[in-house]
């Protein structure tokens, strides 16, 4: 039904100023409906008691059998990780690992990449690197070289998968500047003696005058995520008896 408000009054001119809608509201067409409770109706019925109300329990679904029989376990790491992972009780624990970009500094640190005076693929004299490839290829001695000592390296049983994930959708860096990011974090892994699954995809070639142009082409065609593969971790260390 189509409601109009009346034609204009004179009284709608003077004071105290009519409003057309007095008419609608005492022929009653404008009824107020009372709120509805949304309390299920078990709950609302029973008497109201001082104090906080106990929320209703829901029926969430049940675990998985492999955390019901204990095979699976999630461990909630604080603190530093370079050196939470150094801890005896993490040696050859973990079988998978997923490392963020926006938390990468871990991983750099404890392969000593961010100290100038550690970081093995610094070149000793200034000079321009003119084309970067995989570590692999670039450095194969250096696999596995800061293996002992680091928590990364120690705290992955042989044969794990860890998974980096890369700046391939972060819009505000440019293309080289990912691509270089790349590079920094498989050679990281190299470090630690792990392996690329996909590394010509991962880890594309790099020229020093590369045009931006060119960078965004690689990256656009690469992987979303370094995928590596652990090797055996380092001994033990022997404990003074």
């Amino acid at each position: 039904e189509e409601l109009h408000l009346p034609s204009e009054t004179p009284e709608e001119h003077v004071f105290p100023y009519a409003s057309p809608l007095d008419g609608l509201r005492t022929e009653n067409r404008i009824e107020e409906v009372p709120e509805e409770s949304t309390e299920p109706q078990d709950v609302a019925a029973q008497p109201r008691t001082r104090g906080r109300r106990k929320p209703p329990k829901k029926d969430w679904p049940g675990l998985t059998p492999a955390f019901e029989d204990g095979g699976v376990e999630v461990v909630l790491l604080s603190g530093d990780l370079h050196e939470v992972l150094k801890k005896p009780r993490y040696r050859g624990v973990f079988h998978r690992g997923f490392l963020g970009s926006m938390s990468i500094m871990p991983f750099f640190e404890d392969a000593g990449l961010t100290r100038s005076g550690e970081d093995p693929f610094r070149p000793s004299e200034p000079s321009v690197v003119k084309i970067r490839k995989a570590p692999r290829v670039e450095a194969p001695e250096l696999l596995g070289a800061k293996k002992e000592g680091s928590g990364f390296g120690a705290a992955f049983v042989e044969g794990a998968h860890v998974v980096v994930e890369t700046m391939k959708y972060q819009a505000h860096f440019d293309a080289n500047q990912r691509l270089a990011y790349r590079h920094r974090a498989a050679q990281a892994g190299h470090l630690f003696g792990w392996r690329l699954t996909d590394e010509t995809r991962g880890v594309p070639r790099m020229e020093h005058d590369m045009k931006e142009r060119r960078a965004q082409d690689l990256e656009k065609n690469a992987t979303d995520f370094l995928c590596f593969v652990t090797g055996p971790p380092p001994p033990a260390p022997a404990t003074a008896s």
